[in-house]
């Protein structure tokens, strides 16, 4: 795990509401945030991943559109986004596979609406990676018609993702749920990559355990927004390991998967 510099989305000015200024708008924003001096063609590259989104929702499918370029919000993830996925970029491009079949997995923990897995489908090779699984409590279990209290997942059921996109409902912070959590995708041979932004107070440290406790982790990528108070002298210190061979677990949680 590379330690993560914290880019502050120094963006500043509103979000035009025609979608035709909209996409000058938002490459011109990236282009001035604190994180372009060092990752300038990974958001560069982004901003060409949005356009081709707005390609494909912003005529057919107008609302989900809205709903993806809402306001700022857009703008102010690419900026804090750019470390987690060039470090994702740079694991997948490293990567042996060792079996013709096998595809690696990616769980992004505290997804939230999913702007990081939405783009790790667009960035990454979908030779080497299988899905990326999106973790958080606010998605509806499996069995369960979402509701108006969880996510709607109509963006992760769209069409046209290079590398499948599915949710996971998962309370990190519940030791029941993360002992689901590693039974459904950290019980069998495939890679494991765990990113995650802005995970708060201990859910960092969640994501730190899952790490260490699951053999065939390859890559842990966060970049928590703040950490709890130390009450006594805790280090973790996860460090590569060898891939693992265990025989999948067929005792998978089917409120995991969706």
């Amino acid at each position: 795990m590379k330690p993560m510099q914290h880019w502050d989305a120094d963006l500043s000015t509103a979000a035009p509401k025609a979608d035709d200024e909209y996409l000058g708008w938002l490459r011109q924003e990236v282009q001035g945030c604190t994180a372009y001096d060092a990752h300038a063609d990974l958001l560069d590259e982004c901003c060409t991943v949005v356009e081709r989104w707005f390609a494909r929702f912003g005529e057919h499918n107008k609302p989900l559109w809205a709903r993806i370029r809402r306001g700022r919000r857009l703008a102010s993830q690419l900026a804090e986004l750019a470390p987690v996925l060039a470090h994702a970029r740079e694991t997948v491009a490293a990567l042996t596979l060792l079996a013709s079949d096998e595809r690696a997995v990616v769980l992004d923990l505290c997804s939230g609406f999913g702007y990081l897995s939405m783009l790790l489908s667009e960035l990454l090779p979908p030779a080497k990676v299988g899905k990326i699984v999106l973790v958080d409590l606010q998605w509806a279990p499996h069995i369960v018609e979402p509701g108006p209290q969880h996510i709607n997942p109509e963006h992760l059921h769209a069409e046209g993702w290079p590398i499948r996109l599915v949710s996971s409902r998962c309370d990190l912070k519940t030791s029941s749920d993360r002992r689901n959590l590693c039974r459904a995708f950290l019980s069998h041979r495939a890679p494991v990559l765990l990113v995650g932004l802005h995970l708060c107070g201990t859910l960092a440290l969640r994501a730190v355990q899952l790490f260490n406790q699951a053999p065939c982790c390859i890559s842990l990528g966060i970049k928590p927004c703040c950490l709890p108070v130390a009450k006594r002298a805790e280090i973790f210190n996860p460090s590569p390991r060898p891939r693992p061979g265990p025989s999948p677990s067929p005792n998978s949680n089917p409120n995991q998967a969706r």
